[in-house]
């Protein structure tokens, strides 16, 4: 097995030992030996010792150390513990300071060790490496790396694992194996500067050199949301409604082409109220895409209801027509049809619309559009979140524009929408008293929050844009390699892009998700799998799934598959390069 690792890379590697091991042997040449003659002195013996480990390709090599221990067995343990009665005086500072290990700076010298790299191995422990990760036995041990800088307690941990026996590093900690693992095939020389400044002068001093976290999505404020708050403070309007709700409530109508809006707390909110108005009680079915956030079915389980779960297609990830109809047509004949029928438009990415309402309506089956990633996106011409009895939008942090967290339930139905806002208010009746007869929530949205919105809202558009250019230059660098695949836009739609979506072909390539996950997180970087279907949730074990077809489950597939980049509107074009440079390497 060989490591990734270029010609380059590796002399510049080797380079940066020999000289700072050599600058690093004339400066503490007198520590060394102040400390070898305290040994030797505490320990009645020679103050060095030598351990036997194995290096690079397997060599045996020979590690000095500064002996900090006495020579008598104590209860036959080989743990060296911070309770081990053989470590002498002296012998807790070395280790605490880590004078012990300056003798290594020769082996540095010798070419047997690097600087930074997996911590060399004991040669019983490092037959048990098997796989991938005996990559880490292609390169230099080294007297730091990730996982010396994770497990600097060490001794601490094993103090406490009750036997003193145990001292197999992959057994006690195989996280170590993961790290040194991920070093290696993600090898970056400016990340060796950082684990030696972080191994000298502690985390803080050193986090200048950290690379910039890359997060999936963060708030991009437009600069005007302070106007709206401000208008707010000025007033004296800071909760819990105000005219900054109004106005916000008025804006999304008209930008989503429906006539009215209520501004809720979260979009699981205004999609647990759009239940409520349909009416959804115990026991009744509601249909729901399986591929999506949770958020999407809770409050089908809020009001007692029967959540039943619907497969995706290819064409769009979204909810299938084809398991739809199969649905549709088992529920008629059992007699009992769904109250409604929620379906997501995932990641920005309108469902084929057309088709599903047709299904829905046939039936007289009412919709719930889940346009809570998709604002801003199109569906022939028509918006997002405007083709169901109710659209659902929302504001959280990560979303394409925020409120902090909100949420919106849109209509055309005018009377629906004014009944919203009032089970939204606590349900108070129109008296001069507290009067309620109905249950209500706590759902309404502050002024303060919607000040917040209004500005977002005016550069949605502009932020759209933004979030289609990210997802284009991920096509243009990825979308060539064979076996990735990014998520298609159905002809004659027009995606928010909220978040980019790649699908990996396992059978082109020998890299999984989860390997690609840990890759970007070792860079900084943030990214995760696509949606887990609810179907396979244990909240929703026992609840009826089905499938596009009879043997293929797409919504399964794409979890398996699916991993969502980095795709924020102010993510800069050389911070997309670092995600794709990372990809690449990794792919190919």
């Amino acid at each position: 097995m060989k490591n990734n690792l270029t010609f380059f890379e590796r002399i510049v590697k080797r380079s940066f030992d020999l000289l700072f091991s050599i600058i690093g042997i004339i400066m503490t040449a007198s520590i060394i030996l102040i400390a070898f003659l305290i040994a030797s002195i505490e320990t009645r013996s020679s103050g060095f010792f030598i351990q036997e480990r194995v290096g690079k390709n397997g060599k045996i090599i020979k590690v000095i150390k500064i002996k900090t221990m006495k020579d008598e067995k104590y209860k036959g343990s080989t743990v060296t513990t911070s309770r081990d009665a053989r470590i002498t005086i002296c012998g807790r500072f070395f280790r605490k300071t880590k004078i012990d290990e300056l003798p290594q700076l020769l082996n540095v010298l010798k070419g047997d060790m690097s600087f930074v790299g997996p911590r060399p191995d004991v040669p019983g422990y490092a037959d048990t490496l098997t796989g991938e990760d005996r990559i880490i036995l292609t390169i230099r041990p080294g007297i730091t790396g990730p996982a010396s800088l994770k497990y600097k307690n060490e001794e601490q941990i094993l103090a406490n694992v009750g036997d003193p026996e145990w001292h197999n590093d992959h057994i006690l900690f195989p996280d170590k194996v993961k790290l040194n693992v991920e070093y290696v095939r993600n090898y970056n020389f400016l990340r060796d500067i950082n684990y030696i400044l972080k191994t000298i002068l502690g985390e803080k001093r050193s986090n200048d050199l950290e690379p910039k976290r890359i997060f999936l999505s963060t708030p991009h404020m437009s600069g005007n949301e302070q106007k709206y708050i401000d208008e707010a403070f000025k007033t004296n309007w800071i909760a819990p409604l105000g005219k900054n709700v109004d106005e916000f409530e008025k804006e999304v109508a008209k930008y989503s082409g429906t006539t009215g809006a209520a501004a809720m707390t979260s979009g699981t909110a205004a999609i647990h109220i759009a239940l409520e108005l349909l009416d959804v009680r115990q026991g009744d079915i509601v249909f729901c895409s399986s591929l999506t956030f949770v958020a999407s079915a809770n409050p089908i389980l809020y009001l007692g209801g029967e959540p039943v779960f619907v497969d995706s297609e290819y064409e769009t990830w979204n909810m299938s027509p084809v398991a739809l109809t199969r649905a549709m047509e088992e529920a008629q004949l059992k007699g009992k049809l769904p109250k409604a029928v929620v379906i997501v438009n995932l990641y920005g990415q309108s469902a084929k619309m057309d088709e599903l309402m047709a299904i829905c309506d046939s039936y007289g089956v009412p919709v719930i559009e889940d346009a809570a990633e998709s604002l801003g996106s199109y569906y022939k011409g028509k918006k997002s979140g405007s083709f169901g009895k109710f659209g659902i939008f929302s504001f959280n942090g990560n979303k394409i524009i925020t409120t902090s967290g909100g949420g919106m339930l849109v209509s055309d139905d005018d009377g629906k929408v004014e009944r919203a806002r009032f089970l939204a208010t606590q349900a108070r009746e129109k008296a001069r008293h507290y009067q309620h007869q109905t249950v209500g929530y706590n759902y309404r949205m502050s002024n303060i929050l919607a000040g917040i919105g209004r500005a977002q809202l005016e550069v949605l558009d502009d932020r759209v844009k933004a979030r289609r250019a990210v997802f284009a230059r991920y096509e243009k660098s990825l979308g060539g390699i064979e076996g990735v695949s990014l998520m298609p836009e159905l002809a004659g739609t027009y995606s928010n892009r909220w978040l980019t979506a790649m699908e990996l072909n396992p059978e082109l390539l020998s890299v999984t998700v989860n390997e690609l996950i840990d890759a970007l997180e070792v860079e900084n970087i943030e990214a995760r799998p696509v949606w887990k279907p609810l179907h396979m949730q244990p909240l929703f074990a026992g609840c009826k799934f089905y499938p596009h077809a009879k043997d293929e489950i797409v919504s399964e597939r794409l979890f398996a598959r699916g991993i969502c980049l980095p795709s924020g509107s102010n993510m800069t074009v050389k911070e997309q390069e670092r995600v794709i440079s990372v990809i690449r390497k990794k792919l190919q």
